[in-house]
């Protein structure tokens, strides 16, 4: 085993176990259902949940809204959707923290899914056209091919 995970040369009917799922979050409802899917895994395996918000400093960079004070309204932001996602983890058992980082999202997410030692990522991908893609990139496809551990990423049904 590598990192307490089932490797190919172990006993084929050793199960991965899972103590801490990583839960993305931007606080919208089509976050959402990603949030639930990550209590509900968290719960079935026993594990703790983390709940994150990323403050992207080079879209508020861009933007210019550090001039305006908007970063530290993301980051309040981030503490009221983070918040949600660790009060509905608790109604069902499962250990909670929140954490609001700031930096590129997708960076942000697969460093502190390695710092943490987090065994799975539960995230949703946000709904944008071909173009949105192009020029912001998408969070969720960067921690999919860069993220060490299980990716899980729900597709939204809804664009914000």
């Amino acid at each position: 085993m590598t990192g307490g995970q089932p490797t190919p040369d172990s006993d084929p009917g050793v199960l991965p176990k899972y103590s801490l799922v990583l839960n993305p979050t931007d606080g919208s409802s089509a976050s959402w259902p990603a949030s639930l899917h990550a209590v509900a895994l968290a719960k079935h395996a026993g594990a703790a949940l983390l709940a994150v918000f990323v403050v992207d400093e080079k879209l508020v960079g861009q933007t210019g809204l550090y001039l305006t004070g908007g970063a530290d309204v993301l980051a309040e932001e981030g503490e009221r959707a983070t918040g949600a996602v660790a009060d509905l983890a608790r109604r069902h058992g499962v250990p909670a923290t929140t954490l609001v980082a700031r930096g590129r999202p997708g960076e942000a997410i697969v460093r502190l899914a390695k710092e943490r030692g987090a065994d799975a990522i539960v995230m949703a991908a946000a709904s944008k056209s071909a173009l949105e893609r192009a020029l912001l990139g998408s969070v969720s496809e960067y921690v999919l091919h860069r993220a060490a551990c299980l990716v899980c990423i729900l597709r939204a049904t809804e664009r914000r």
